[in-house]
Parts: C-alpha cells; sequence; structure tokens
C-alpha cells in the first residue's frame, strides 16, 4: 500500500485507540471505606481524582457520614443517627461535597444519584461558599428524579438534603478532562513510531 495512504491510516489508528482515556467517567465508590459510621468527613479517590464529602445534622452542627449496604435501592451514602434510625439523609441533616480539588482540574460538572427515594420522599441540592451551611435550593421528587447534573464553578460546595423523610447519595461522577498516563504513553510511542517510519521512508527515497 502507497505510504500516502498507510501513515494518516496509522495515526488515525493511534488517535482512535488512545482518545477513549479522554474526558473519561470517574465514579466514586461511597462503600470504599466500608459500610457504617465513616466519621464526620472522609475522602472518597478514584480515577486519580478526589473528592471530600461531610456530615451535617443541622447548620454549623457535625454529624457522621454512615454508608448503608442493604441492597437493592438502598445502598448509598447517609448520616448516622437521623431520626428514623434509617442512618439516611433526613432534613434538616445534609451532606457537603466539596468541589475544590476537582476545579482545580478543570472539572466544574458532577452527576449525582439517589438511592431510597421512593413516591412521597424527596430530596434538594444547592451549591454554596460556607463549610457546614446548607444551601438546598432546588427540590426534586422522589419517583420522579433518579439525579441531577449540577454545572457550578463559582461554589465550593454542593449541599444535598432531603424534602421530605429520607433518602440516600447512591452515586456521584464527573467526567475527567485529564489524560492517562497509560494513553500518554501510547500516543508518544506510537507517533516515534510513526516518526522512524517516516525517517526510513525519506532515507530510501
Amino acid at each position: 500500500m502507497n505510504s500516502r495512504v498507510v501513515v494518516p491510516l496509522m495515526l488515525v489508528a493511534i488517535l482512535l485507540v488512545a482518545a477513549p482515556a479522554f474526558a473519561s467517567p470517574v465514579s466514586f465508590n461511597f462503600g470504599q471505606y466500608g459500610s457504617g459510621d465513616l466519621g464526620p468527613s472522609r475522602t472518597f479517590t478514584a480515577g486519580g481524582l478526589t473528592l471530600n464529602v461531610s456530615a451535617w445534622m443541622n447548620n454549623f452542627v457535625a454529624g457522621d457520614l454512615y454508608y448503608n449496604s442493604r441492597g437493592f435501592d438502598e445502598t448509598g451514602l447517609g448520616i448516622a443517627n437521623t431520626s428514623e434510625g434509617h442512618n439516611e439523609i433526613q432534613s434538616p441533616s445534609f451532606l457537603q461535597l466539596d468541589m475544590s480539588t476537582l476545579q482545580s482540574k478543570g472539572i466544574n460538572t458532577i452527576t449525582l444519584s439517589f438511592q431510597s427515594v421512593q413516591a412521597g420522599e424527596g430530596w434538594k441540592e444547592g451549591e454554596s461558599t460556607v463549610s457546614g451551611f446548607y444551601a438546598g435550593l432546588n427540590a426534586h421528587s422522589g419517583g420522579t428524579d433518579a439525579g441531577v447534573t449540577i454545572t457550578d464553578s463559582t461554589h465550593r460546595y454542593i449541599d444535598i438534603g432531603a424534602t421530605s423523610f429520607d433518602v440516600l447519595l447512591g452515586a456521584a461522577t464527573v467526567n475527567n478532562p485529564a489524560p492517562e498516563p497509560s494513553s500518554l504513553l501510547l500516543l508518544g510511542s506510537g507517533l516515534i513510531s510513526m516518526g522512524g517510519f517516516l525517517k526510513r521512508k525519506m532515507t530510501r527515497e
């Protein structure tokens, strides 16, 4: 095959293989530390990224995170010792997600999904700049809203509370814009190989 056709095809193949790792989805595992009482806050890690989550019983009154692993749709992050005894998020308690480390990497959008949300139950989310202060402004109803995608670059915290009864934060997912080291290695080695091919081709000509 003519080298004028082979070289572009090689470049396209290299880029197609490396591309999926750029802006790849990263989901934080809230069961990273096991189930039960996790203390006032925890930093969850995934795909080279970190997300700190803290628990609050009320404004400026710290609580403890609690990971529920009851299965079915009852698995996720809640708050220990809420009044119904389910260790879930129940008004006026709330979770606060610190977005600062993600924002420092250019990540301003996060997708949250919820568990233990039956008909008649609901949850609220909002953004704030003060640790321990609840700004849950946007209400969602159980049974119709499984999750929400939030884009915000001006507030440090995302606050999650319940509008009625109790809910769990099931998952948090972001897109990592940074290329993975393996992708850079693949792309670099491919380009070097292609450069060597072109050099040999030019030498022969």
